[in-house]
């Protein structure tokens, strides 16, 4: 059975009772549940809401649909009202480029810092010969799998090296 959804003042309240003002800034600093992307979410009935949402729809009014809610502060666990204006997903990303968070393209290769291989071991790794257990032989010494190998020396991987 699903939770009921409960009162706007009721959800008021637990929402002011998670968040901290940080005085210098301004900011009201959410302290209770995040997501991996730093924002702060809150169950509404049997669905998660992102708090700075919900915060923008108590203080501010409702959302047109597929609205986005924006911070001027530039601070995802930020949930104050002063601090959040609605605009659409192209305001969205034009406000992210102009902040400098915008990746205009991912490193490639050995370039990304996450990277195991580097572009001489993808060389390496190509010119391996086309032999019988070759490649499951050569795995342990780039501390990847067999299937990574193959999957790199037939070009599905590492695409951007010859």
């Amino acid at each position: 059975m699903a939770r009921p959804v409960a009162t706007e003042a009721v959800v008021q309240e637990r929402l002011l009772s998670l968040c901290i003002p940080e005085p210098m800034s301004g900011c009201w600093l959410w302290f209770g549940p995040c997501r991996d992307n730093g924002y702060g979410y809150m169950w509404n009935g049997s669905r998660k809401e992102s708090s700075h949402r919900i915060s923008y729809r108590l203080f501010r009014g409702e959302l047109a649909s597929g609205s986005n809610v924006l911070h001027r502060c530039d601070n995802p666990a930020c949930i104050n009202p002063d601090h959040l204006f609605a605009g659409s997903q192209r305001q969205n990303l034009i406000d992210c480029v102009n902040k400098g968070r915008h990746r205009p393209y991912a490193a490639k290769g050995g370039q990304n810092p996450k990277a195991k291989l580097t572009d001489e071991q993808i060389l390496e790794i190509r010119a391996i010969p086309r032999t019988m257990g070759a490649l499951a032989k050569a795995a342990p010494r780039y501390g990847v799998t067999r299937a990574t190998l193959c999957a790199i020396r037939n070009g599905r991987f590492w695409k951007h090296l010859p």
